[in-house]
């Protein structure tokens, strides 16, 4: 799987099914809040993961979000995610 971090995506492996879940959910609303929908993200807020580099904190951050969407960083990973399935 791949995680949003605040310099792009990283490949982790999750171990358990919720945080597996958890990250899916966050990902999907990456993906609602690239096409306009602001609160998508509000949900994740201060929600972690534990994941092969650790604990991981979900990135719910606008200000880095929208800059990773401005370098293509955001939109082409995600979109890459959905494809790939």
């Amino acid at each position: 799987m791949h995680v949003l971090l605040r310099d792009g995506w990283h490949p982790v492996r999750v171990y358990s099914r919720r945080d597996r879940v958890l990250l899916g959910r966050h990902t999907n609303a990456l993906r609602r809040y690239g096409d306009g929908e602001r609160h998508a993200l509000d949900a994740f807020r201060g929600k972690t993961i534990m994941t092969s580099s650790g604990r991981v904190e979900l990135l719910t951050d606008r200000r880095t979000i929208t800059a990773l969407e401005r370098k293509g960083e955001l939109r082409g990973q995600v979109d890459r995610l959905y494809l790939a399935r």
